[in-house]
């Protein structure tokens, strides 16, 4: 909505890793009350929140043994995805896809799923070569492939979001009917 005024909601840290101290600033726009983080963090400063690897580092051992067991969360994926689509094999893409774990268990269940993903250091994960294929770090590219998708999945991604009226427009872009 292009308003300038937000309302501080509270402050946070990141309590799923909890690789560092640092906190997010939440605020609320006044008028459409899109909720948004601050500092609004480039691509490089986003590392001092969520470094390198080292943010992967206590799950990279456990992403096999959530592909293996049922994963409640990611079946409430699976389930919103085919409430929201009626075709078969839906094209799904996970914007800010982390460790790929969603990927993974998506790969699993037989979707047809790329992952999007800033930090390049997921290539450091031990299996990533069996998805390199999926996993984009440019949104550019899938643009200019035109490869298009059925759902986009944002999980903890929009309030980190520099430009979310930019982002909106490269997602028509990629995103089918």
């Amino acid at each position: 909505c292009k308003n300038i005024n937000f309302k501080y909601l509270f402050s946070s840290k990141d309590y799923r890793f909890q690789t560092n101290e640092n906190e997010f600033h939440l605020y609320s726009c006044t008028k459409c009350k899109l909720i948004k983080s601050f500092p609004n963090l480039s691509k490089i400063e986003i590392d001092k929140y969520y470094p390198k690897i080292d943010y992967y580092q206590n799950i990279i051992n456990n992403i096999s043994h959530k592909i293996l067991n049922k994963n409640k969360k990611f079946d409430k994926y699976i389930k919103n995805i085919n409430s929201l689509t009626n075709l078969k094999n839906p094209k799904v893409l996970d914007y800010g896809c982390g460790d790929m774990s969603l990927v993974k268990y998506l790969s699993y269940k037989n979707f047809d799923i790329s992952g999007y993903e800033v930090n390049q250091s997921i290539k450091k994960i031990k299996d990533f070569k069996i998805f390199e294929n999926q996993i984009f770090f440019d949104i550019e590219k899938i643009i200019k492939f035109k490869k298009k998708f059925d759902v986009i999945i944002l999980n903890h991604v929009f309030e980190h979001l520099e430009d979310p009226l930019e982002f909106i427009q490269n997602i028509k872009k990629i995103i089918n009917n």
